[in-house]
Parts: C-alpha cells; sequence; structure tokens
C-alpha cells in the first residue's frame, strides 16, 4: 500500500477525480490467490454498528483461516 495525502484521502498516483470511502477491506487469499473479498464501509466516526460488523467480519475470518468454513462459504 502506497502513502496517501491525510488531508485529502488520496493515495500516490490515484487521479484526482477518484473517491475514496473509510472502511476496511478484508481480503481471504487461498494459496496466495484472492479467493474473496469483503468490505466494509465506515463512516468518519465508526458507529457501535460499524463496529459489530467489523467484529463479525473479523470472526469469520478467523474461522475461514483455521480451515472452520461457516456454511455460507462452503461451495456447493
Amino acid at each position: 500500500m502506497s502513502a496517501g495525502d491525510p488531508r485529502t484521502g488520496h493515495q500516490r498516483g490515484e487521479p484526482e477525480d477518484q473517491l475514496s470511502y473509510a472502511g476496511v477491506l478484508l481480503t481471504y487469499l487461498q494459496d496466495d490467490v484472492v479467493d474473496r473479498a469483503v468490505w466494509l464501509p465506515m463512516g468518519e466516526t465508526p458507529t457501535l454498528a460499524d463496529d459489530e460488523a467489523l467484529i463479525s467480519a473479523l470472526h469469520t475470518a478467523v474461522h475461514w483461516n483455521r480451515g472452520e468454513l461457516p456454511e455460507h462459504l462452503r461451495a456447493t
């Protein structure tokens, strides 16, 4: 990840007209290849609901990392 400008939220080399949003991107890797990614938007001041969504997503990611896939992530 490249350093960005904290005043604008722009990353180095990013076009000035591109928008950026506060949030967290969880990336699931399988053999060093992205299997899936989950974007969790966060406001400037995260709410309790934002915190709960992040905790839930991290909990799922930890189980996924251990090979304990939740039902909704298992291949059919």
